[in-house]
């Protein structure tokens, strides 16, 4: 993640828990093939037929599954389909997950269906070609409804709409139209009115991927899944209220909804890069590609063992390399910081000097042990292994205690210096 400010932060994000209810409604409880394996069967069939009409091109056969009476779902239906047609998609199924959910509000839907609604949780399974590394699953929740002797899509549900919390984020083809541009590395999803500006936008993405490659040069695809558009609201699907404080975000991308395969490790599937549509003409824009390309090109060997610090430190040493923070601007900014401990993860995005004191304790461990063993110490977390301190002691030959020493030090002389 990316504040809009001269310091820059990243986030791989943390999925929420979700619960799960059967539908309920004002008025009658009536639900045709109650038997839920039946009514499960219904709807296995129709996500599957709304698939295979996205894998093979088929509009019509896409909106069959559409309660054709109401002309403004049948045009959002359709934009959501040649959104999807615009992406270099290797793969979709769409498969039944276990939670149902409970519509909150929408009184005019329950009334139009006579509350003959089910709200269940759907896995969607993508590639985009050439980019993941597998099958990425996210979290998706129709609203079918029971009309004219059938179950059809009546609707799709966010979060706001539902009884308990869906899984983070939003889709490229669920908001305004799309278009889709390929660089040599990358698969760019932008706004069609920002057609005149891609060959730009595409030249900042290969110049970041550059700086990115000299640092990491494996262990990765080296290519990129950037989302640039201009509709707020898919930006806003990733991070809510933060979305106004943040210039872009990369967010890791798994084989599975966590939520809804308790007991499952994840596997890594690739990362997508989503920029704030308010940061799309910013000057720095290139900046803010490169700190979250190093996120993505860190996201198979990034796990909730990480620490933020090392997260956040190492993406910001690879945007400004040796330009560490200036000496007066470390007085104004880190002047009675706190340097007890190196930044906690609970506390991290709750102040700004954390991504300095964070970058000034990466360039520590570049200038000590190099980017080798910055790198290394960054792989050892996505191991299953012991506490912050083994690693430091197993790779770095310091104890974690003796490197925050040397931390802090670095810091005060930096202040000092202003």
């Amino acid at each position: 993640m990316r504040l809009r400010t001269p310091v820059v932060v990243g986030l791989v994000l943390v999925l929420s828990g979700v619960g799960g209810a059967v539908l309920g409604a004002p008025g009658t409880r009536f639900l045709p093939a109650a038997d839920p394996g039946t009514r499960d069967a219904a709807f296995a069939g129709l996500l599957d037929r709304r698939a295979q009409a996205v894998r093979e091109h088929d509009l019509d056969g896409y909106l069959a599954e559409v309660d054709r009476a109401r002309p403004e779902l049948v045009a959002a239906e359709t934009r959501a389909f040649h959104n999807l047609e615009a992406l270099p998609l290797a793969g979709f199924t769409y498969t039944l997950a276990a939670p149902r959910y409970e519509l909150k509000g929408h009184r005019e839907l329950a009334e139009r269906y006579r509350g003959r609604l089910v709200l269940p949780g759907v896995t969607v399974r993508y590639r985009i070609s050439g980019v993941d590394r597998a099958d990425v699953a996210v979290p998706y929740v129709p609203i079918l409804a029971w009309t004219a002797g059938r179950w059809a899509v009546a609707g799709e549900a966010t979060d706001g709409d539902v009884d308990a919390a869906i899984p983070f984020g939003a889709r490229p083809w669920q908001g305004d139209p799309i278009a889709v541009r390929s660089t040599p590395r990358a698969v760019l999803v932008h706004s069609p009115a920002d057609e005149g500006r891609v060959d730009a936008w595409g030249a900042r993405i290969e110049a970041a991927l550059d700086t990115v490659l000299r640092f990491r040069p494996g262990g990765w695809s080296g290519r990129v899944f950037v989302v640039a558009v201009r509709d707020k609201k898919l930006f806003e699907g990733y991070l809510g209220a933060e979305s106004g404080r943040v210039g872009a975000v990369a967010v890791g991308q798994f084989d599975r909804v966590p939520e809804w395969a308790p007991g499952e490790k994840p596997v890594y599937a690739g990362t997508v890069v989503v920029v704030n549509p308010d940061e799309l003409d910013n000057p720095q824009l290139g900046a803010t590609l490169t700190h979250e390309f190093t996120h993505a090109a860190l996201g198979p060997v990034t796990t909730a063992s990480t620490p933020t610090w090392l997260m956040e430190g190492t993406a910001v040493y690879v945007e400004f390399g040796d330009d560490v923070l200036g000496a007066t601007y470390a007085k104004k900014h880190l002047s009675g910081a706190d340097l007890s401990r190196l930044p906690p993860d609970d506390t991290f995005y709750n102040a700004v000097e954390n991504y300095d004191l964070s970058l000034l304790a990466c360039k520590l461990l570049v200038t000590r042990y190099g980017e080798r063993g910055l790198v290394a110490l960054y792989e050892w977390f996505a191991q299953p292994a012991g506490p912050p301190d083994q690693g430091f002691r197993e790779v770095l030959g310091i104890s974690l205690a003796d490197f925050t020493t040397l931390w802090r030090g670095a810091v005060q002389d930096t202040v000092a210096a202003g």
